[in-house]
């Protein structure tokens, strides 16, 4: 996830809602079975799909940026605004969920 200069008018976002689905060995093979269905993205297909996918585990989390987006980072995305960006690097682990702040140059 990355915020360009001028992507919010409010400034450096506060927080961001997160939404994650776990795929478990069991989703894993539903899933195969799924792909190899003939009347695949038929409605009966899309029914079973929504079936696998409400059993697998899924989560959602706030997570507060203040303390993962320092002004140290945001001094240096608006020293150079043109070619760089406040980039979050979200690493997901079962229910767990980190997120790193970083000022990418992309040019």
């Amino acid at each position: 996830m990355a915020f360009m200069p001028g992507d919010g008018q409010s400034g450096v976002p506060q927080f961001v809602d997160i939404a994650w689905m776990v795929a478990t060995p069991e989703y894993e093979k539903d899933w195969q079975i799924l792909e190899r269905r003939p009347d695949k993205y038929s409605r009966n297909w899309r029914a079973t799909l929504s079936e696998v996918d409400a059993r697998a585990p899924h989560y959602a989390k706030r997570i507060d940026l203040r303390p993962i987006i320092t002004p140290e980072i945001v001094a240096r995305v608006r020293s150079n605004a043109q070619s760089t960006q406040l980039k979050l690097i979200i690493t997901f682990n079962n229910d767990n969920v980190d997120i790193k702040a970083i000022a990418y140059q992309w040019r």
